[in-house]
């Protein structure tokens, strides 16, 4: 999870987010196809760490950083 975390970050960071699109997506598509990991289990992971990030911080961070985890999570649905 911290490596999806990393990602979140770079994308805050950037503004963008094509450090998820092209590290996180892609890559954990082709590894968890290969590995028999069901993605959903990955997204419902990354929910409950949105979950505790957020409870961390301001209303105007946390939206921000929000669409970020949405975006991923989303993405391994």
């Amino acid at each position: 999870m911290d490596y999806y975390l990393r990602l979140i970050t770079y994308s805050v960071v950037t503004g963008d987010t094509t450090p998820i699109q092209e590290i996180g997506i892609i890559g954990a598509r082709q590894m968890y196809g290969s590995l028999g990991t069901p993605l959903d289990g990955m997204a419902e992971s990354v929910r409950k760490m949105k979950t505790i990030a957020i409870s961390l911080m301001s209303a105007e961070n946390a939206g921000e950083v929000g669409t970020y985890f949405d975006y991923l999570i989303s993405a391994l649905q």
